[in-house]
C-alpha cells in the first residue's frame, strides 16, 4: 500500500509557461514519519505498522487513557451477565422484531467460543431491554429519575 502522510499547508496554483495552463495544487508538508506501533500476526492476527507524523507535546504522551474497554466479550461467556442474557431472551416479547432463536444460537456460539458475537449480542440485548422497559412495561428500571426524557 502506497501513501503519503503529511499536513496540508494550503492551496496555490502552478503556471505552465509553454501552453499557458494554470493548475490548482495543494501544498503539503510531508515527512519524516516515525513508526509508532508494530502489529504482528502472532499476537494481533495481522501484520502492520502504525506511523506518525509531526511532533507532539509531553502532556499528550504522558496523559492517562480516557476510559477503559468494558470486557463484555468475557462477561457474556459465563457468570451473571450470561444468565441475565438468557433470561432476557426467554422473557422477551420482541419476537416479532428479533429472531429469538437466532439470538439464543448466538449466545450458545459465543459462550462455547465458536464465534465472538459480543457486539451483536450486546446491541440486541440492550434493544430487548429497551423494549421491555418502554413497550412491554415488564421491567422497571431502578433509577432515581421519576420521569423519562422521552414519552412513548
Amino acid at each position: 500500500m502506497a501513501g503519503l502522510l503529511g499536513r496540508k499547508l494550503g492551496m496555490t496554483q502552478v503556471f505552465d509557461p509553454e501552453d499557458g495552463h494554470v493548475e490548482r495544487v495543494t501544498v503539503i508538508e510531508a515527512g519524516p514519519c516515525y513508526v509508532t506501533g508494530i502489529r504482528r500476526a502472532e499476537r494481533d492476527g495481522y501484520d502492520a505498522i502504525q506511523v506518525g507524523f509531526g511532533e507532539t507535546t509531553a502532556k499528550r504522551l504522558n496523559r492517562p487513557k480516557l476510559g477503559f474497554p468494558v470486557p463484555i466479550r468475557h462477561w457474556l461467556r459465563a457468570g451473571e451477565l450470561l444468565d441475565w442474557a438468557y433470561a432476557t431472551v426467554a422473557a422477551s416479547q420482541a419476537g416479532h422484531l428479533v429472531d429469538l432463536d437466532a439470538v439464543r444460537r448466538m449466545l450458545d456460539e459465543h459462550r462455547n467460543g465458536v464465534t465472538d458475537h459480543s457486539r451483536r449480542l450486546w446491541t440486541v440485548l440492550i434493544f430487548m431491554l429497551w423494549h421491555a422497559i418502554f413497550i412491554e412495561h415488564s421491567v422497571t428500571p431502578a433509577i432515581s429519575e421519576p420521569h423519562y426524557p422521552v414519552q412513548l
